[in-house]
């Protein structure tokens, strides 16, 4: 072996060792921080990473394997190629070896597959919600399929189908570019010619790609319950089914005409299954439904909508009713906010410090609840700490009043009723803290320091540090309930003061890309089918603990995640009361 084959291959070492060393110091890092929350959340964060590592993987490793057997069957079509050298003053030509060429192509195809392939860890969700199910044990009235089937397996169908089609037609265009840099499709004699290699090879590649698209036409039916062309029409449900179907048979029509062009070189054949494909498909989307649209929604079906738009969105528990009762016996309103949140931030801020967070909240004061806001406010990096401001009373002047700890008295001043330690749990806290505390994960030797310091990315801790010291991370609020639960949306991160622990409460919601029937909404930018807020976060501020709730209107899909959680989810009925109590709408 050559020296400059042994830098090469150590230099491909050496970069895979890299990465499977930031990987695993990633794995261990975050399974080191779930260890200090419970058995169960360790396992779980394992099992996610390993999950989402076989994701990548196989998706890499596919991709590679697709794009590598496409070069080397171009490869088979080249005769010699030869490169030019400079020997002195001269220019000579020289002819790659087999061997170079095998080589080249190899590396071509596997820088291909990883840059199409990487991010399938992205698809964690979809997959294993997929694998699991979700059964609603309730069906839409369109095609008779249970709810479970849009929510949790049709994400993930359209997801491989996509992937399969994006695959096909990079090998396509890629293939066919090569062959025509290399003259095996070229023009003579005024007419397109092509070598019956390039023909064999064109022709079962775009098999695969009518095959792909077959599969997409056979998902169209679930696509349009699902409203993802737009709403459902009466005029035109049967019609676009009834096209997704034909279009699955002439998609498949042309796969077997295409194959055969492989075989033979009939062109006119190959050419006509895919011209008729493509006027089909234009006038059966395009044509048909602006000639034959406007029936609109019948009765029945508003009714499924408002019945599966109920589910949907959380609103099975909603009933209408009549208030028959004496306006005298209404409860009277809740008085109104004396502050806003700009407000009140400005007024707790100081030279030193700003507000962080700012909630309306009750506290006890004197036995009695008393409406306030809660403020967190910081120095930079530096320690923390919390303000009640009175929101139901103030100063005689009209300033804001504030309560110190088990004190009956608001005073004048913003003063702390509650100081928070440098490693608690705040929005703008540091990446991580380095303490002696005996809190969070202990450095150790320097195998786990290592560890530590290249999953964190912190090079303070291969500094000198005292034998008992500790590092304390995910100290942001959604950084926690994100580890624990990656399958949700984590939003509306409230401060609230539990006892006389401050602690953040946090809406988890289970967004499905996908719901029959029931009208589609924006959130966060996209278009979603279902949202539900399913569960409730509690993370304490001091310790950094962190539990997830189930709410008591969960709903099939919580459930299914819940089964795949391994008990990091909670029951409704383990919800303290104060931490109900404390919830919002």
């Amino acid at each position: 072996m050559s020296n400059r084959r042994r830098i090469v291959l150590a230099l491909v070492v050496l970069v895979c060792l890299l990465f499977a060393g930031r990987w695993t110091a990633a794995l261990l890092v975050d399974r080191w921080w779930a260890a200090t929350i419970s058995p169960a959340a360790a396992r779980f964060v394992t099992r996610y990473h390993l999950q989402r590592f076989g994701l990548e993987a196989s998706r890499i490793l596919l991709t590679c394997i697709w794009f590598t057997l496409n070069l080397f069957v171009v490869y088979r079509a080249i005769g010699s190629v030869q490169v030019p050298r400079q020997v002195a003053n001269l220019e000579i030509r020289e002819a790659l070896t087999p061997r170079l060429l095998v080589l080249g192509t190899m590396i071509v195809g596997a820088a291909a597959g990883i840059a199409v392939g990487a991010g399938a860890s992205d698809w964690w969700t979809p997959a294993v919600l997929a694998w699991s199910g979700a059964p609603y044990h309730e069906t839409e009235s369109i095609l008779g399929h249970d709810i479970g089937v849009y929510v949790a397996q049709l994400p993930f169908w359209e997801l491989l189908q996509g992937y399969a089609f994006l695959l096909c037609l990079l090998a396509v265009s890629s293939v066919l570019i090569l062959y025509l840099l290399i003259g095996s499709v070229r023009w003579l004699d005024g007419r397109p010619a092509i070598s019956d290699h390039a023909r064999s090879h064109l022709g079962v590649l775009l098999g695969f790609v009518a095959l792909s698209l077959a599969w997409g036409h056979l998902l169209e039916p679930y696509e349009i319950v699902a409203r993802l062309h737009g709403p459902i029409d009466d005029g035109l449900l049967g019609l676009r089914i009834t096209v997704a179907a034909v279009l699955t048979g002439l998609a498949l029509a042309a796969a077997v005409l295409s194959a055969l062009w492989a075989l033979r070189p009939k062109h006119l054949v190959g050419a006509m299954g895919w011209l008729i494909f493509a006027i089909t498909s234009l006038v059966g989307h395009q044509v048909l439904p602006a000639l034959g649209g406007g029936a609109g929604p019948p009765e029945l079906e508003l009714e499924e909508r408002r019945r599966l738009e109920a589910v949907a969105y959380g609103l099975t528990a909603l009933q209408d009713s009549v208030y028959r009762g004496s306006p005298h016996a209404l409860p009277l309103p809740a008085p109104p906010a004396l502050w806003h949140d700009s407000l009140v931030k400005r007024i707790a801020a100081t030279d030193s410090t700003q507000a962080l967070a700012a909630e309306r909240a009750k506290i006890g004061i004197g036995g009695r609840p008393r409406p306030v806001w809660l403020v967190v406010r910081a120095a930079g990096s530096g320690p923390a700490s919390l303000v009640a401001l009175a929101d139901d009373r103030t100063g005689v002047l009209g300033s804001a009043l504030s309560y110190r700890e088990a004190d009956t008295v608001a005073y004048p001043q913003t003063v702390s009723r509650l100081d928070l330690p440098l490693h608690a749990v705040r929005p703008g806290a540091p990446e991580y803290v380095v303490d002696t505390l005996m809190h969070g994960v202990a450095v150790g030797g320097w195998p786990h320091r290592l560890l530590l310091a290249w999953g964190l990315q912190a090079a303070q801790l291969l500094g000198h540090l005292p034998r008992d010291a500790h590092v304390v991370w995910n100290l942001s609020p959604e950084d926690p309930l994100t580890l624990l639960a990656p399958f949700a949306e984590w939003r509306s991160f409230k401060p609230r003061l539990i006892g006389r622990r401050l602690v953040w409460l946090a809406d988890g919601y289970l967004i499905s890309p996908l719901f029959p029937v029931a009208s589609r909404m924006l959130w966060g930018g996209r278009g979603v089918g279902a949202i539900e807020a399913a569960f409730v976060g509690v993370v304490d501020a001091e310790t950094g603990a962190t539990n997830v709730y189930l709410r008591r209107s969960a709903d099939a899909l919580a459930e299914s995640w819940v089964a795949v959680g391994d008990s990091i989810i909670k029951p409704s009925s383990a919800l303290p009361a104060e931490v109900e109590l404390a919830l919002t709408y």
